[in-house]
Order: structure tokens, then sequence, then C-alpha cells
């Protein structure tokens, strides 16, 4: 009894071996057809007039891997893309191929979601189907998606495309993207949208964004700027300074940059600060209208030119300009004392003529007139001059000659 047992038991194994052999992780069963072999001859005459059966074998795979269970046509509600608040019904999985041994040959019947065999030969036959929808993993680099996170999923259908925003962090802009599974998608830096096209499988695609750098160009108009100086580059929030003159009596430059940029001119240097964007910047230098006003303390500026201000006069870049003056009363042309608010310039004065030189500014000028002492009157003198006076009165009146 023991040896009989041992003997089932090694049968069994031999039998279960061979079916998983013969079956693997498919689904058999046996279908009855007639012989198709054209050498078989008369099927009634070879066999009998019994009718030939062959076995068929069925393997099933999605989006390329083997699964256990067989794929049946399974649908899901979703929200309906035409009318607001209703539902429609979508199918989870599409049918894409099949591939059978023995040469065997069938068809599909999508409507009934059933593949048939013409069997000629036993055979195990491969159905293959595809999920119609795919999750696909969007991960920004330097950028953030929905709700401000570092990556996002969603999900592809098939022959549709999804758009998905990436916000580029400050100072970066796109420099690649890299999908797996043979994951198509586009990325406009202009919208910053990345648009997946299809997705054959549940992929990853991974955004990537490069710190940004940018060209800042300077034209310069009645100046001059080294030509190695006029383009330079520099990283997002970083500043460039460039040197630029401007020409022989002009100044007071006018800057005007595209993109939003914005630059200051300060003694020969243009500066752009905190550079967000590429731009070109134009420097227009004005020929130098410097003010000189020259005020005159005890005396007044003689208005030749029948000027509404004729203390008040403009010159170019290190110009010159003249004013006439005159004194008042009891005050001397000659000696004034000089003085400017700015002591580059040069006043100087000559036959009551004030002449003022070197001005590349504004300038305020003052002359003080000083007093005539000469003219100032003597005390004793004027007592003494009465009492003469007086005498040459007495005089007149008898009282001298005694």
């Amino acid at each position: 009894m023991k040896n009989n047992s041992k003997v089932i038991m090694y049968l069994l194994v031999i039998l279960i071996v061979g079916c998983l052999a013969a079956g693997g992780l498919g689904y058999s069963r046996s279908l009855t057809t007639k012989s198709n072999d054209p050498g078989s001859g008369n099927n009634n005459d070879n066999n009998g007039g019994k009718t030939k059966e062959y076995n068929v074998n069925y393997k099933y795979y999605l989006d390329g891997i083997e699964v256990e269970e067989e794929v049946k046509d399974e649908k899901e509600k979703t929200d309906s893309e035409n009318f607001e608040g209703a539902s429609e019904s979508k199918r989870l999985y599409s049918f894409d191929k099949y591939s059978c041994s023995n040469e065997v040959k069938g068809t599909w019947n999508d409507e009934e979601w059933k593949f048939t065999p013409v069997l000629t030969a036993d055979a195990t036959c491969r159905l293959y189907f595809i999920k119609n929808t795919h999750e696909v993993k969007v991960i920004g680099v330097n950028a953030t998606l929905k709700d401000n996170a570092d990556n996002e999923i969603v999900k592809v259908e098939k022959d549709l495309e999804t758009k998905v925003n990436l916000k580029p962090t400050a100072g970066y802009k796109y420099a690649s993207h890299d999908c797996s599974n043979r994951t198509e998608a586009s990325y406009d830096a202009e919208k910053n949208i990345l648009t997946i096209k299809s997705a054959p499988k549940d992929s990853e695609c991974t955004v990537s964004f490069a710190v940004s750098a940018f060209t800042a160009q300077v034209k310069v108009q009645n100046g001059n700027i080294d030509s190695k100086d006029e383009n330079k580059k520099a990283n997002y929030g970083e500043s460039l300074t460039f040197a630029v003159v401007p020409s022989e009596n002009y100044g007071r430059p006018t800057i005007d940059c595209t993109n939003g940029q914005t630059g200051t001119y300060n003694n020969g240097s243009f500066t752009i600060r905190s550079l967000t964007n590429d731009t070109v910047c134009t420097i227009s230098f004005t020929i130098s209208k410097n003010k000189v006003t020259l005020n005159v303390e005890n005396g007044t500026v003689i208005n030749v030119d029948n000027s509404e201000t004729p203390n008040v006069k403009e010159t170019t870049n290190n110009g010159v300009v003249t004013f006439g003056i005159s004194k008042n009363d009891g005050y001397l042309l000659t000696n004034p004392e000089l003085t400017c608010n700015d002591e580059n310039v040069r006043i100087i004065h000559a036959s009551g003529t004030i002449t003022i030189s070197g001005v590349t500014k504004d300038t305020v000028c003052t002359v003080k007139l000083k007093k005539d002492e000469s003219t100032t009157t003597n005390p004793d003198n004027g007592e003494g001059e009465g009492e003469g006076g007086n005498t040459n009165t007495g005089n007149e009146n008898g009282e001298g000659g005694n």
C-alpha cells in the first residue's frame, strides 16, 4: 500500500509539472474543430468519421506584461467632457494584437470581446491588450507644479493630449525633458506647459530647468563704448557694468532698456542691476547745458541782453560765461570777494566783467563788492567847518570887525 501511494504521488507531481509546462500562467481549454490540414485527406476516412479535437492555451498581456488573469472588457464611469454634470462609460482596455504558435490564425471581435482561432493544431495564443488610460508622473527640477509640489501624477487617455503647467523657479529657464516608456511630450517655454501627446505605458516625465543666463547689449548715442563691452552675459539677478564716455560737450544721458530692465549712469560707468531678462539698453547723451547763477552783493548784474534773469546763463560742458556788473553808490568794483559752490570752476574779475570757466554742472557764484572807505565823512572836520561858518557869519554881522 505504501508503494502504491508513492507511485500515485509521483504520477501527480509529473502531471502537475506537465500542465504547468504546457499552460504557463494562461488559461487552457479544449476546442473541437475539423482538421484543416490539406495532407490529412478526408477527415471522415482518416479519423474514422470522428471530429478531430485541438487544444488552445491562452496567455494574456497588458501593456506588454503577462498577467495571471484574463483581461476582461471592464469599464469605468467618468465625468462627461461635453455635458456638465453627466457621466459616460469608458473602456479600461483595448485589444492590440495576437500571436499563436503552429501558425494558427484567428480573428478578434471587439463588440463581443472575443478571440476566435482557426485551429489546425494544438496552439498557444497570446493576446495583447493596452490600457486606455495611463498614469504619468511629472517631475519638475527647479520648478513647481500644482499646489507648489515638485511632482504631479496625471492621467493620459489614449489618443488624447494632457497638458501640465510647470512654473520655473525664479531665475531658471527650460533646459530639457525626458519621458520613460516611449511616452511622447513637448514643452512650451513661453507658456510653461508640458503637453503629453501619448503614453503607451505608465511612465515618468522629468522636466529640468537651468539657471538663466541673459545677454545685455548697450548702444550709445553721442558717446563711446568699448566694442568688447557692447555685449555681456550674466546669470539671473547678477549686475553688469559698462564703461561709457560721452562725447565732448555732451552729458545728461537718457536711458531706455527693453524687457523691463533699468540702468544707471554715473561718472563714466553704466550699470544694470539685478538682470532678469535679455535686454538692449540705449544711452543717449544730450549736449550739456549747465546753468550758472551769479549773485552780486552791493551791486547788480548788467542786463545787456534784456533777459528776464540777467544773472543766470547757460553754457555747454566745460564752457565759459561772462557777466557785466555795476556797483552801488559807496562801493568799489576793484578787488571784490569771489566765491562759487563748485570749487572746480574758475572765476575772475577784470574791469567790471566777471568770467566763469570750467563749468561741468549747475553752479552758483557770488561777487561781494567792498565799501569805498574814501567817501566816509570825518566828524571832526564837520565841527570845524561849522565853527568857521559861524565866524564868517559873525564877520558879516560886524562882530568880527571888533
